[in-house]
């Protein structure tokens, strides 16, 4: 009997519709809404102002138009169609009816039919006058809203309303385009996201907001939840190791959403992740994929998966704590969402578990380490400051922002794109860990490399001689050695290379180890500099400076 009020519903519609009824007056007459009338009227438009289907039968057999042809039990809820051949030309002067959207500027993104298609127009419509204008303006660019105040001016006398119907009477349809139903490999993806859990009510009667983690197998279908009072990086990857363990493997990828404890940057072609995000996936020997941002689609799975534990196993209950929440969840999985049966996979999920579990890649062998990550400013000393302690990054650093990785042994130095700069054993507050090469070499004194750096650098620049006397000072004076060969190494910019050897080596016969000695030796042996000479303003080959004025007008030099 449905089928037959149905029927009986389109045919009432078409009459009133022939019989010159607005689609109004058609909708308040018959009980529905206006969106019904105007798509019964798109799916099978006649023109307006006829009567009726019986006093032009005649005349449409004739030229071959398609019109229903009611018998007599019409009238009694049953219409029966009788079907002759179309009219190319009828359809092309029917009002092609559409739903008429609430928003104002609704019409701004459509496009109105090209122009080799005549326009559609309803002669009781004020537009109808104006069609040509409306379509060409609307060609332009301009907004209904932007016509219609056009059209004010140029004596149109109707509403703007009346404008919108007919700018989406001639809008240009096309076919929809389908969504690509992506396919996954088994082991291949896990996708994951956040929705609101339960209320939790402590025995204090305070209410609390949970979140809701979800993780979804994309092959299997099979489902790992759990809350949390936090969505912090903390949680977000204890959840997700706690669903590689509920799965009994880890997958190739993860797709998560831009979510602040996962993705430090979005971005559709390389997003920057968490530190620690970075590194639980090295640990897992897996890549985390984020989705696009403000496309949630792209991992479709997962959204349907946060509204199927909300309303199936959340909706209408309230937890003490978070604890027995997560241990109905648990409870959940294993006796619901575990054995429902997919109606696209035509399979229980738990049967497509166990074909995806071999293509599952191995758990690692311990669990990932916490730790925790700050984003740091280094000082211009080249030290970030890590909970009272002060850590060494390379020089060209200063006074950028680095990532400062720590837990309670090592400290570990990152930059911006996850590169490591430096690793330090974790220090009491107040101390400082600086590496060596972390400080530049202009900023290095040499007594600061070590005798034994300072040694080899005599030997190579003056000779053998001068490193054993070198070496005889550092047995002697210890601590003060390294300033003395330094001033050592300092003798070979005023003297040549041979003298100063001949000198060491005398200095080591006389047992000499101090730096004052080794000048004394130098000078007595007329290792000095040798003089400058002279300056001589007058020779025999030297023109007089006299004899130069002509050439120098002194009024540009004293004026």
């Amino acid at each position: 009997m449905a089928n037959y009020k149905q029927v009986n519903v389109i045919d009432r519609i078409q009459q009133l519709y022939r019989q010159g009824r607005s689609q109004r007056a058609i909708a308040a007459e018959l009980g529905v809404s206006r969106n019904t009338v105007a798509r019964y009227l798109a799916s099978n438009p006649e023109p307006p102002g006829q009567a009726g289907c019986h006093s032009t039968q005649a005349a449409t057999k004739e030229k071959g138009t398609t019109c229903p042809v009611l018998s007599d039990e019409a009238t009694h809820g049953v219409a029966q169609f009788e079907t002759v051949s179309a009219e190319p030309e009828a359809t092309h002067g029917a009002a092609q009816f559409e739903s008429v959207s609430a928003e104002p500027e609704a019409t701004h993104g459509s496009a109105v039919a090209p122009a080799s298609r005549p326009p559609v127009v309803d002669k009781r419509s004020g537009c109808a006058q104006y069609a040509s204008e409306i379509l060409a303006a609307h060609a332009q660019g301009l907004s209904g809203r932007r016509i219609y105040q056009d059209l004010g001016d140029a004596g149109f006398t109707g509403s703007y309303a009346s404008v919108k119907r007919f700018l989406q009477r001639n809008r240009e349809t096309s076919p929809p385009v389908p969504f690509r139903r992506l396919i996954k490999l088994a082991g291949q993806e896990m996708q994951v996201d956040y929705g609101q859990g339960a209320w939790v009510r402590d025995e204090r009667g305070r209410r609390r907001k949970t979140h809701l983690l979800c993780c979804v197998l994309s092959f299997s279908r099979r489902i790992y939840c759990e809350v949390s009072y936090r969505q912090d990086s903390e949680s977000f990857i204890r959840g997700m190791e706690n669903a590689f363990r509920h799965f009994c493997g880890v997958t190739a990828t993860i797709v998560i959403d831009n979510l602040k404890a996962g993705v430090i940057r979005p971005c559709n072609f390389d997003p920057v992740l968490n530190p620690k995000c970075h590194d639980f996936a090295m640990h897992y020997g897996t890549c985390i994929l984020p989705c696009r941002p403000r496309i949630p689609w792209h991992k479709g799975r997962v959204e349907n998966v946060v509204g199927y534990v909300q309303n199936n196993a959340l909706a209408g209950r309230t937890f003490p704590s978070v604890n027995a929440q997560n241990t109905f969840l648990w409870t959940w999985q294993d006796k619901v969402s575990d054995h429902r049966f997919h109606g696209t996979e035509k399979r229980h999920v738990i049967d497509m578990y166990q074909e995806e579990k071999a293509s599952l890649q191995p758990l690692p062998a311990s669990i990932f380490a916490a730790f925790s990550e700050e984003m740091r400013k280094v000082h211009s000393d080249g030290h970030v400051e890590v909970q009272g302690a002060y850590y060494s990054v390379p020089p060209e650093y200063t006074s950028q922002e680095v990532w400062a990785c720590h837990d309670g042994r090592h400290v570990r130095i990152m930059s911006k794109d996850l590169k490591e700069l430096a690793l330090h054993a974790r220090q009491e507050r107040g101390r400082t860990s600086t590496a060596a090469g972390h400080v530049p070499p202009v900023k290095v004194y040499l007594p600061e490399r070590g005798s034994h750096w300072l040694l080899e650098q005599i030997e190579k620049s003056i000779g053998p001689g001068a490193r054993a006397w070198g070496e005889t000072v550092v047995l002697s004076r210890q601590a003060a050695a390294p300033k003395v060969l330094h001033g050592l190494l300092h003798l070979r910019k005023a003297h040549a290379a041979a003298t100063i050897e001949f000198v060491c080596n005398l200095a080591i016969t006389r047992g000499e180890t101090c730096y004052q000695a080794l000048k004394a030796l130098l000078e007595e042996r007329g290792g000095k500099r040798q003089p400058a000479l002279p300056f001589q303003s007058e020779h025999e080959l030297i023109r007089p400076l006299k004899e130069y004025n002509h050439l120098i007008d002194y009024k540009d030099i004293f004026p």
